[in-house]
């Protein structure tokens, strides 16, 4: 058979994009996709029975090597079973990550990647820090020392207390 692994899996799922189209093209001669578990085959229970969906009308039923899942009605409700384990387990990991994240915030970390001009550092406790690049930080510093102050383009809000502003009209 033909093997395809895919590790660091992101939203862009190549490995599996390839699997599906080989066995579009194969159709006939591919009868199983076989996965580690159910929760590495998608995170969540729409992808599983769209994916499922495709592979089954090129005639392939999913299978996992460590789950009773097979087409009679037991196996496809502990399917679904741990499809919906899987979205669980993953949409309770990206809401600790949120809070995480937003508790970081209110406490003063940044918590993205630096942008132009700043580096990604920890410090002594492994918090995210972002000096500034000594390349590229003066570079960004000269641009907008060279930009022109603020000048009221119109476009401003009508209630922002401006009353030289003229809002454009299109």
């Amino acid at each position: 058979g033909v093997k395809y692994e895919e590790y660091n899996v992101g939203a862009d799922r190549t490995k599996l994009k390839e699997l599906i189209e080989y066995c579009r093209v194969s159709k006939g001669k591919v009868n199983v996709c076989l996965v580690y578990k159910i929760d590495r085959f998608a995170r969540n229970q729409v992808d599983h029975y769209a994916i499922k969906a495709r592979l089954l009308e090129y005639g392939v039923s999913v299978r996992s090597a460590t789950e009773p899942v097979d087409d009679t009605p037991i196996g496809k409700v502990i399917e679904g079973l741990f499809a919906a384990v899987a979205q669980l387990d993953n949409d309770l990991k990206s809401e600790r990550v949120r809070e995480a994240m937003r508790s970081w915030v209110m406490k003063g970390r940044w918590v993205w990647g630096a942008k132009f001009g700043y580096l990604n550092r920890k410090d002594a406790t492994d918090h995210a820090i972002i000096p500034i690049d000594p390349i590229k930080g003066p570079i960004v510093a000269e641009i907008f020392k060279k930009q022109p102050a603020h000048k009221n383009t119109g476009r401003e809000n009508k209630n922002s207390g401006n009353k030289k502003s003229n809002p454009l009209h299109i």
